[in-house]
């Protein structure tokens, strides 16, 4: 997948939110810049923010990996998520228009046949997938 050097940062931290690269593994510049098809400068820029922002850790001579939530960040995190999250939904709700409430039955429908063939990889990526969806203002582009 070739994707623009300036979109690399976020191509990783979307993939390691949704487990495409498990905590605590390695990840190397060379792989990296293969899979996104650029070279490994904008590779090694991205990991720099990635590790400003937690989402890795560099280690010397051994190189950067996943970071690996402590029990208490992870605690911290759940606790905000429950405080956020319903917020959210309320105001998501507040501002839906008839192309969002089309979407979601979309997925709801494309959930249930999945569901009925046993895809439960697949079902994690319409929650993704919905997820960055809904945090897109009404009328912006995909």
């Amino acid at each position: 997948m070739r994707i623009p050097a300036h979109s690399v940062c976020t191509a990783i931290r979307d993939d390691i939110v949704a487990g495409v690269y498990e905590r605590g593994s390695r990840l190397t510049e060379e792989l990296l810049a293969r899979r996104y098809g650029v070279s490994r400068v904008p590779v090694r820029e991205a990991l720099r923010t990635l590790e400003a922002e937690g989402f890795v850790v560099t280690r010397r001579h051994a190189g950067a990996c996943v970071a690996e939530p402590t029990e208490q960040e992870a605690s911290d995190l759940l606790e905000m998520r429950m405080l956020l999250e319903p917020l959210g939904a309320a105001r998501a709700a507040q501002r839906r228009t008839e192309a969002h409430l089309k979407v979601l039955r979309g997925l709801v429908r494309l959930g249930q046949e999945r569901s009925r063939r046993g895809s439960s990889e697949d079902l994690r990526s319409l929650g993704a997938g919905s997820t960055r969806r809904s945090r897109r203002p009404p009328g912006a582009p995909p």
